[in-house]
């Protein structure tokens, strides 16, 4: 797909199979793209959105991209500056609460899991813009 930077692709990833990827990580069925954008600080649960809902989020000045890739799979490819916390981490609830409460928060992983783990628990300390 020609539509995204080089460097938002892992090294020997086709840019169709990181799509894929970031699209079957969620468990809930996508949004419409206006309704994600709508969404409110007041929102507290967890939004599922697609792979194309998650890259045009993560343009905008107010979001910050959380990855839950292990370290083996972070090793494999990464989309540059997203914060990286291991959410087996002793000290990942401190970690989190370091993040900024005013934006939203655009949360993945490989399987969906670890992500939807990890947006659970950011509501919980106080999240309100959490995107899966």
């Amino acid at each position: 797909m020609s539509s995204l930077p080089a460097a938002f692709l892992p090294r020997g990833v086709a840019p169709s199979a990181l799509l894929l990827l970031l699209a079957l990580g969620c468990g809930k069925a996508p949004l419409t793209q206006a309704a994600a954008a709508d969404q409110t600080a007041s929102t507290s649960t967890r939004v599922d959105i697609d792979a194309k809902q998650f890259q045009i989020l993560m343009t905008k000045n107010d979001s910050v991209v959380l990855d839950m890739s292990t370290p083996r799979e972070w090793a494999l490819g990464r989309i540059p500056n997203a914060t990286t916390i291991n959410l087996h981490d002793p000290g990942f609830r401190d970690k989190i609460q370091e993040l900024t409460k005013d934006k939203a928060i655009l949360v993945y992983c490989a399987s969906g899991r670890r992500s939807v783990t990890a947006s659970t628990r950011l509501l919980a300390v106080g999240f309100t813009r959490v995107y899966n």
